[in-house]
């Protein structure tokens, strides 16, 4: 489990959404699996940022601009 005062950045960029009814939208950048990164679940996949924070470094995951 992670500490409560972990912090995790998001992008976040404005666009618009020609669907009606949809107000917004998010996605991760990647996933990791857990076994690579010592996690609780190894078989479970983890969002690049909370993998990040699991494994204490960056795993280098490009993020789309």
């Amino acid at each position: 489990m992670l500490p409560a005062d972990v912090k995790i950045t998001v992008l976040a960029s404005w666009t618009n959404i020609t669907t009606e009814g949809i107000l917004a939208n998010s996605s991760t950048t990647g996933y990791a699996a857990g076994w690579g990164i010592d996690a609780l679940k190894p078989f479970a996949l983890y969002p690049a940022a909370l993998a990040e924070k699991i494994y204490g470094k960056s795993l280098n995951f490009d993020l789309e601009r």
